[in-house]
């Protein structure tokens, strides 16, 4: 596969960010068992993020699903819907490369929670949580 980045930055946390994530096709959740995974997400972008899951997405079906995945960056609730560019391995988990197409909404709301938890971070003296 072929990665070539065309974004401005990408926020990596110190700590990750959970969240929650629903595998789909189309409108339909693909495993009843598992209707809602827990997610860690290491890294976001306004078109993008990186997650670790112990929910291990079948190859078969990898390039037919979307996540739709729910986390607060700082107070904001953004949900977003992700197509699977890249799938590895980590340890007993898996990580997941996510593309988020055509929601400049997200886009405006991500940047501006990064910009709000920043602050915060640079008032109290931390690092990226």
């Amino acid at each position: 596969m072929n990665f070539k980045r065309k974004e401005g930055f990408r926020f990596t946390f110190g700590t990750p960010v959970r969240g929650n994530a629903r595998v789909l096709v189309g409108d339909e959740v693909v495993d009843a068992k598992a209707e809602t995974i827990t997610i860690d997400i290491i890294d976001i972008s306004p078109k993008g993020m990186k997650l670790v899951t112990l929910h291990n997405i079948d190859n078969a079906v990898l390039r037919e699903v979307t996540l739709e995945v729910t986390l607060c960056i700082d107070t904001a609730v953004i949900e977003a819907h992700g197509e699977i560019v890249w799938k590895r391995s980590a340890g007993n988990a898996c990580a997941y490369g996510l593309f988020f197409k055509e929601q400049s909404v997200n886009e405006e709301l991500i940047i501006e929670e990064l910009k709000i938890r920043r602050r915060k971070e640079m008032k109290l003296g931390t690092q990226p949580k």
